[in-house]
């Protein structure tokens, strides 16, 4: 029975249905939002929204890229004992613990109770949700390398619905809190973490594949993941600068009113890095000349014009939109619409960021990657604070993040090879010059014009887009064409 379980399916059907199952993941947890932001007050959904930012960079630092470290030795061993699962899951389970310690000690002196018992709360689901990085996912691991992606996808829109379903049934019956969301949060994720585990459990251990490792092998594995440990702490502090720089020169409701926007955008992520993330085995292959079928700078420039494409899509869509979509929120959002247009340009910005990323990865520029996170972490906070101290506004803050990002993407491109940075650079420039369309159109046809304004902009974007050769016949042959190998 338990083989069964891990007969896996192809490369391709699995990619599919994960990309199938992350959308109706991003769809849950959109309505999970909705239901929260018309629930909650505003102040109550911004203590909640700011409790998320120290379990965010908590539970980067437990997982220490212990994961990308150990999966290519499990990979190799296959069926063959191999002390990396159960290294992994002990290291896991005592960075969870020293993350919790920490946080905890950073916390006492500043933090109020009720905080710190909500943080404390959220951090419960660590051991047992698919929504924070913890102990489950080292038995996911397992599931990937079999070819079942696609149920780990699964389990975690179990949880999703299974969180909703709680919300739901508290404000049925109750209530709703920011406390009991996060108790709401620990408890649905147990039954998909005993999905997951179980059946790994019992396989190794059947086939004796439960192995101990000298202390060595700890060490070397803790030494090995050290680089991307620091990529991925410093990676998840970025993305919660806007939550805390608002908190410390703001309130709650203002807390509230930037997460909206940036967590409904932020749903869409994953478009990106899977997109990357299937071009990355050919960038891989051009780099060390493996393929003569294409040349770097074709695929370096279609990459990033594909990704900024759909980026520059979703920023459309909310340019347009953005005064239905934040009143679907209630009330309380509907004098926010500016911020999800400006933060739409910010993650088609991102977009392109991941596609970079991903490609300087592919490459093996690993501590290029690094670099390029500090030194977007660093003018991240310079600028936001300075916006928020000159200027005082939400709206400032978010173009101080669009600069920061802007230099982010100007260092990556700089730090590609030559065979790829100039026709980065031109990719970059033809999906710049349609954002500068799209921002100029909005800011200059006045809002009251909703349908003059609404159709400027769409033939003013297409106009560019079509103009610039965004994305081209060619492009499309192209990708319809390639292989992975």
């Amino acid at each position: 029975m338990f083989a069964k379980r891990f007969r896996g399916v192809s490369v391709g059907p699995d990619m599919l249905l994960g990309i199938i199952l992350q959308g109706l993941n991003a769809v849950t947890a959109f309505t999970l939002m909705i239901v929260l932001a018309r629930t909650l007050p505003k102040e109550e959904f911004g203590l909640y929204s700011l409790a998320l930012a120290p379990l965010v960079i908590a539970t980067g630092i437990a997982d220490f890229g212990i994961v990308a470290t150990l999966m290519p030795r499990m990979a190799v061993a296959r069926n063959t004992p191999n002390p990396a699962f159960r290294t992994g899951l002990l290291l896991r389970g005592l960075l969870i613990v020293v993350a919790w310690v920490g946080m905890n000690l950073y916390l006492l002196p500043v933090a109020e109770s009720r905080f710190l018992l909500l943080v404390n709360l959220g951090y419960l689901a660590i051991i047992f949700s698919s929504k924070l990085t913890g102990l489950r996912q080292m038995f996911e691991v397992i599931w990937r390398l079999k070819g079942r992606g696609y149920m780990v996808s699964l389990f975690a829109l179990a949880d999703g619905l299974l969180i909703l379903a709680g919300v739901l049934l508290i404000q049925w019956k109750g209530t709703v809190t920011p406390e009991r969301v996060m108790l709401c949060t620990a408890i649905a994720g147990i039954p998909g973490f005993l999905a997951m585990m179980l059946p790994v459990v019992i396989r190794l251990w059947r086939r004796g594949l439960w192995v101990k490792a000298p202390k060595r092998y700890f060490i070397g594995v803790l030494r090995a993941a050290s680089p991307i440990a620091l990529f991925g702490a410093v990676a998840q502090m970025q993305g919660q600068i806007e939550t805390l720089v608002v908190n410390h020169f703001g309130n709650l409701q203002q807390i509230a009113a930037i997460s909206v926007p940036i967590r409904v955008l932020q749903g869409t992520l994953f478009i990106a890095t899977i997109a990357s993330f299937t071009l990355s085995p050919v960038i891989a292959q051009l780099h060390k000349r493996r393929r003569t079928d294409l040349a770097m700078d074709q695929i370096a420039s279609v990459s990033v014009r594909l990704v900024g494409s759909v980026g520059l899509a979703i920023a459309l869509f909310c340019v347009l939109f953005a005064p239905q979509m934040m009143m679907i929120f209630g009330d309380d959002y509907a004098a926010d619409t500016e911020l999800l247009r400006l933060y739409s340009i910010a993650n088609a910005l991102t977009f392109i960021v991941i596609a970079l990323d991903q490609m300087l990865m592919a490459i093996g520029y690993r501590t290029k990657v690094l670099l390029g996170v500090l030194i977007g972490l660093v003018a991240s906070v310079l600028f936001e604070v300075v916006a928020v101290v000159s200027v005082g506004s939400l709206e400032s803050l978010i173009v101080a993040k669009i600069c920061s990002i802007a230099i982010l993407v100007a260092t990556q491109t700089s730090f590609l090879p030559d065979s790829a940075r100039g026709a980065a650079r031109m990719g970059l420039l033809r999906v710049g010059m349609v954002i500068a369309v799209l921002a100029a159109s909005a800011w200059f046809v006045p809002t009251s014009l909703v349908w003059i304004r609404a159709g400027v902009i769409v033939v003013a974007v297409a106009a560019a887009a079509i103009g610039g050769r965004l994305i081209t016949a060619s492009d499309v042959k192209l990708l319809r064409a390639v292989r992975a190998t």
